[in-house]
């Protein structure tokens, strides 16, 4: 049961930092789990600390506006689509 993890500061659309973890195995296929609505990764805990993640790189991320993510204060910041997008790159 994997509960070491990796922590990434990414930039998603318009420059935001995201806050991403990855947990399991580094070399197994990626699995990305992305929360809901007033959420946050946490929401995650019993797949990534299953065994999943003996087999699977498992990867978890705040969306913008939750959990440790940045949280623009403009309404822009929301309502763009492209705003949601991300360059991560491994």
């Amino acid at each position: 049961m994997a509960q070491d993890f990796t922590e990434h500061a990414v930039r998603g659309g318009g420059g935001v930092t995201l806050y991403v973890r990855e947990w399991g195995n580094a070399s197994g296929q990626p699995v990305v789990l992305i929360h809901g609505w007033s959420q946050s990764l946490l929401c995650w805990t019993l797949q990534y600390t299953s065994d999943l993640a003996n087999d699977f790189r498992i990867i978890a991320f705040d969306n913008r506006g939750h959990g440790q993510s940045e949280k623009p204060m403009v309404e822009e910041a929301y309502a763009d689509g492209k705003m949601w997008q991300t360059t991560w790159r491994r």
